[in-house]
């Protein structure tokens, strides 16, 4: 028979489970290489939720859902081009303990590595198990590619409506002023990925 020690020691070995408040998802470009496989090309990404202690990360259970649109061809108003869901019974699969604290770690495939320069923008929506729902800003990721992405930074000017000029210092910039720039015409998607 176990002494109440023991139990105490092995109770303290169960996960706990918070509704977090916050999610802070880190995005970026990366290739997946697997023997035998042509490489692929997509996004990793880190989430850490924090609940009440905004310094502490919480593990939490829920379904995880990152909408992407592929902006490369313009940034005309519409639905995600793709969705990736990662389910409820799924999501401790992703689970990792970092320096950071506890965090889930995700890969979003997009197409095969040598493609065109693409302009991605993902939005992360979190429902928990007991129903709270988190929605992130939009994230900004460029996977890298022959192009200049001509047309995404015309519609990118278009819609903030700048002059030509500004549209080539954009552009030359390598798009560093773009997050100023993108947050006014992307801001719509957060409510249409609650939509979904």
């Amino acid at each position: 028979m176990l002494g109440t020690g023991a139990a105490g020691l092995f109770s303290r070995d169960k996960p706990e489970y918070l509704t977090p408040r916050q999610m802070v998802p880190v995005w970026s470009d990366t290739v997946l290489h697997q023997s035998g496989e042509p490489a692929t090309r997509g996004v990793g990404g880190r989430i850490m939720f924090y609940g009440l202690d905004k310094h502490k990360a919480v593990r939490s259970e829920g379904t995880l859902v990152v909408y992407a649109w592929d902006d490369s061809q313009g940034m005309q108003e519409r639905s995600p081009d793709r969705k990736f869901v990662f389910p409820a019974e799924d999501l401790q699969q992703h689970y990792s303990q970092s320096r950071l604290g506890h965090s889930y770690s995700f890969w979003l495939p997009w197409d095969a590595a040598g493609g065109q320069l693409t302009h991605l923008t993902l939005i992360t929506r979190f429902v928990s198990k007991d129903g709270a729902e988190l929605t992130s800003a939009p994230a900004h990721v460029v996977l890298p590619g022959p192009g200049d992405g001509v047309p995404f930074y015309q519609s990118l000017a278009k819609s903030r409506r700048l002059r030509g000029s500004d549209a080539d210092e954009l552009r030359d910039t390598g798009g560093e002023s773009w997050g100023r720039v993108h947050r006014s015409v992307t801001h719509w998607r957060s409510r249409s990925a609650r939509n979904f």
